[in-house]
């Protein structure tokens, strides 16, 4: 038997608009993904989604892999590590990394700017968040209406320019209540040698191990090795010396009765 299809039992007017109401929230949900795409993918817009892109891939890999946890830009820069209570005792802010290879013109830019104070992965974190969300919140509201749907060259530097400015700025205002989270002892590496740290790692060996440097703030995490014995997590040693090329702490037993296995 052919004809209309029948709805179903208990079908009612209001079950077709709801569905109705369904589809186009779906699909001005799909318009705006499309809109966000192609704004995201625009000239001046286009650096800060790349830079925002690489934030979350790294950010991906150090929460599932472990990868590039301990980047630091001393990793890039060498010179004397500055230790302060990070993660991995070994950061470094941009006045004893970039201000050694580049000099004295980046240190005032770079203390305005809370990179002194702050893990140069916490700045670049809200910076380029910032970034990207000025970016695309301009070409929104007004670029296109000044510059056109294609700005050309020229005029894309203008705005990429502009947008960097005024990120800059608000970054200062965001990272400025942050200065006091990681505060900066100034501590060198060669100062440590001689203190007391506890084994933080399952164990420590002449191959691996962390330890805890108790500091007024947060504990330090240093990478260390023995100088022999095998330490189990919660013995307590002193730094014997300092490798700078592995940025890694040598450490022995603070006493014969502490509980070592040998290797």
């Amino acid at each position: 038997m052919t004809g209309a299809r029948r709805p179903p039992p208990n079908y009612s007017a209001g079950d077709a608009e709801c569905g109705t109401i369904t589809k186009t929230a779906f699909s001005q949900w799909g318009t705006s993904m499309v809109e966000l795409y192609q704004a995201a993918i625009s000239g001046p817009v286009l650096p800060a989604t790349i830079l925002l892109v690489l934030l979350l891939l790294w950010s991906i890999s150090t929460i599932v892999l472990g990868v590039g946890s301990d980047l630091t830009l001393g990793d890039w820069f060498p010179g004397e590590p500055s230790l302060g209570p990070d993660t991995d005792g070994t950061w470094q802010t941009v006045q004893h990394t970039v201000g050694d290879a580049l000099g004295g013109v980046v240190l005032t830019p770079a203390k305005w700017l809370n990179l002194k104070d702050l893990p140069i992965v916490v700045w670049g974190g809200v910076f380029t968040l910032v970034w990207w969300s000025v970016s695309i919140t301009n070409w929104f509201c007004c670029d296109p209406y000044f510059f056109g749907e294609d700005p050309g060259f020229g005029w894309s530097a203008v705005i990429l320019i502009r947008n960097i400015a005024i990120a800059l700025l608000v970054t200062k205002l965001i990272t400025q209540p942050m200065k006091n989270w990681f505060i900066n002892h100034e501590l060198k590496a060669v100062d440590l040698v001689g203190q007391e740290v506890i084994i933080a790692s399952y164990d420590a060996s002449p191959t691996h191990g962390q330890a805890k440097y108790k500091t007024d703030s947060a504990p330090l995490l240093l990478n260390v090795k023995t100088d022999g014995p095998i330490l189990p997590k919660g013995t307590r040693a002193w730094i014997a010396h300092y490798d700078p090329k592995t940025r890694i702490y040598i450490v022995s037993a603070t006493t014969t009765t502490t509980s070592i296995t040998s290797h």
